[in-house]
């Protein structure tokens, strides 16, 4: 599954419900980040040729590999946090990084009250970027406090799991996301 995370301007208020109709049922989630007027769509799509940016895509990012977590019992989103690992990153590298969110962060993150499930999207140039899905404010805190307090996994290598590159927090104003 492709996924494209697309910066689209919002000057007129109603981008959104245009946003919202164009993507269907590709739609993962349409944001509105706390620091920045204009809307982030995430969108899924079953191939390339589908992933085409809305008309008024400011920025696009394109991924080719997706991989989707939910918790047990799922509650509405209200917040997403999007972290962002830049690329050019090694094949190497980013199935690291992916396999840490598979057996350490995610298992930590999904003990939380209020954690939802997450996105996590991977380039052909080796960026990633999980799209994180909370209930609330107090829920990225209490995440990030549990990710944090989760020891390394034998197998895990501190040199090739650096820190993000970047992390927007964002509302969450519509979403096809389990949940």
């Amino acid at each position: 599954m492709f996924v494209s995370i697309d910066t689209v301007p919002d000057p007129a208020g109603d981008t959104a419900d245009v946003l919202r109709e164009k993507a269907g049922d590709a739609l993962v989630a349409l944001l509105q980040p706390l620091e920045q007027r204009a809307l982030i769509l995430v969108t899924r799509w079953p191939d390339a040729v589908s992933a085409s940016p809305p008309p008024a895509a400011a920025e696009t990012r394109r991924f080719e590999r997706s991989e989707t977590v939910v918790a047990d019992d799922p509650t509405e989103p209200v917040y997403a946090q999007l972290i962002w690992f830049d690329g050019p990153r090694s094949s190497h590298q980013s199935e690291m990084i992916n396999r840490a969110s598979r057996e350490r962060i995610w298992p930590a993150a999904r003990s939380v009250t209020g954690a939802v499930g997450a996105l996590i999207a991977t380039a052909e140039d080796g960026a990633l970027c999980t799209v994180a899905f909370l209930t609330s404010l107090q829920t990225v805190e209490d995440v990030q406090q549990a990710i944090l307090s989760a020891a390394l996994l034998p197998w895990e290598d501190a040199a090739l799991l650096t820190g993000p590159d970047r992390v927007q927090l964002a509302r969450v104003l519509a979403h096809n996301f389990p949940g």
